[in-house]
């Protein structure tokens, strides 16, 4: 099964969306779903290691970068030593501080990304509404997979990055994704290209239903979303 294209899914109808994603109005049948499982993957973001905090601190002392500082405040200790009063050693402290200083902001930027992301998991639902078989079935987010249809309600999380197909009042805040805490309206009508994160007729995960009801086809999941690419980053 060839990867979709959905560059250009905003400009296109209901009835074309579904077509190009090789699914139906009812949804996908459950083999179906699964060989996408399979080729695309679970719809997760990447777990990201366990950080361990000692071994983090350590490693920006000892890098390539690291190394070389400690050779050149080593070598200004010992011009100190063989010829003293001609500030080598004010030399070499230095560079003892400019190893501390770069390695502790280092370590705190490395440990405030890795929070980071583990919150970024934790603004994604668990579980979300689909139909699947022309059957509405919740599923574990982990299960949707490019061409499910969701099911959106008023206060739910949305799992996936998806093309509305229906939507009737809906707004949406996309203030996880974009920042801005403004509702914005959300149609299903085709649209011309215009800037992807502000195109009113997708929808995207992380982002939470103010009011209204609709439903989306699923074009992206995991790391491929808007979310999961923030998470790679």
């Amino acid at each position: 099964m060839p990867e979709f294209r959905y560059h250009d899914i905003a400009t296109l109808t209901a009835d074309e969306v579904l077509k190009r994603l090789e699914t139906a109005d009812g949804g996908l049948s459950s083999e179906e779903a699964r060989q996408r499982l399979a080729q695309f993957g679970a719809n997760r973001l990447t777990e990201p290691a366990r950080y361990v905090i000692l071994r983090g601190l350590t490693r920006h002392f000892t890098h390539f970068l690291a190394l070389l500082l400690w050779i050149a405040s080593g070598l200004a200790f010992a011009a100190d030593f063989l010829k003293p009063g001609e500030g080598m050693a004010t030399l070499g402290w230095a560079i003892l501080g400019v190893i501390v200083i770069n390695a502790v902001f280092a370590f705190f930027q490395e440990y405030k990304a890795e929070r980071a992301v583990q919150a970024l998991h934790r603004l994604l639902p668990e579980k979300a509404w689909i139909t699947r078989g022309g059957q509405p079935l919740e599923t574990p987010r982990s299960d949707i997979v490019p061409g499910d249809i969701l099911i959106l309600e008023e206060g739910e999380r949305i799992p996936a990055d998806a093309r509305l197909i229906e939507a009737t009042g809906m707004r949406v805040d996309n203030a996880a994704l974009t920042g801005e805490s403004r509702p914005k309206r959300r149609t299903a009508d085709p649209l011309e290209d215009d800037n992807w994160l502000d195109l009113p007729n997708l929808v995207f995960a992380g982002t939470t239903i103010l009011s209204g009801h609709g439903r989306a086809v699923v074009f992206a999941v995991g790391m491929r979303t808007e979310f999961g690419k923030i998470g790679n980053l």
